[in-house]
Order: structure tokens, then sequence, then C-alpha cells
């Protein structure tokens, strides 16, 4: 395991679990966030509960390697999910590019892990 690899996950670790956890809570900005969307409430809370899977994954990757892996490539498909739903919507090509940069970084540490 590389120190980047430990680097990478632990940050986005930190986010997806953020991210997952306001959703769960319920938090007024994330509903909002759903309801542009168009998503149902059992839809984004399995959304924010995929997300903290994932996030607690990458973490478990650092001991297991192959955990980290299948978390990255769940991951993956989230934030594919979450771009299509951007562009659905049409949010600001800032939004999208966050969600890119985020989603480069996923493959990164998928990449990695690959490697281990």
């Amino acid at each position: 395991m590389t120190v980047v690899l430990g680097v990478l996950a632990s940050a986005l670790a930190l986010l997806f679990l953020a991210s997952g956890g306001v959703k769960l809570l319920r938090h007024p900005r994330s509903r909002r966030i759903r309801d542009r969307f168009g998503l149902s409430p059992a839809a984004w809370t399995a959304i924010g509960a995929a997300e903290c899977v994932g996030a607690v994954g990458l973490l478990a990757g650092l001991v297991v390697p192959l955990i980290g892996l299948v978390a990255a490539i769940g991951l993956t498909g989230l934030m594919t999910g979450a771009l299509i739903s951007r562009l659905r919507v049409h949010d600001p090509a800032a939004m999208l590019l966050l969600d890119v940069a985020v989603l480069a970084l996923v493959w990164v540490v998928l990449a990695l892990y690959a490697s281990d």
C-alpha cells in the first residue's frame, strides 16, 4: 500500500461519509437536492447508505485491498449516477466538474487497489 492510496482513500472516505450522512440525516438542503433530482426519499436514503458503505469499504481496503477495490467500483457507479442526475436537471458546469473530479479520484483509488 502506498502513502498516496492511504491519503486518497481516507480523503474520499471522509467526503462520502459526509455526503451520505447528510442524506441519511435528511438535512433540509439535502432534501432540496433530492427533490430537484426527482428522487424518492427511499432512493435518496439508499444512495446515502451506499455512500457510507463505500466510504467504510475504502478504509477497509487499506487492510484488505479487495474490499477497497469493490468499494471503489461501487462508488464509480454512484458518481456516474450523480453526473447523469446533474446533466438531467441542467446543473451548472461547476457542479458537474466537481463530480467529475471526485469520479477521477475514485478511479485513481480503484487503479491503486487493483495494482496492489
